[in-house]
């Protein structure tokens, strides 16, 4: 499994188990929802 996909899945796991939409994450972190998406 390559790394960014580990990552990905780290942070939407992370995203969800503190029930935070993707938009929420992206206006904590500075990025958009579409960019969040992207990552994840």
């Amino acid at each position: 499994m390559s790394l960014k996909k580990i990552l990905s899945e780290r942070i939407r796991m992370l995203r969800i188990k503190k029930n935070i939409k993707q938009f929420e994450l992206g206006e904590i972190v500075g990025l958009t929802y579409t960019a969040i998406s992207d990552i994840e």
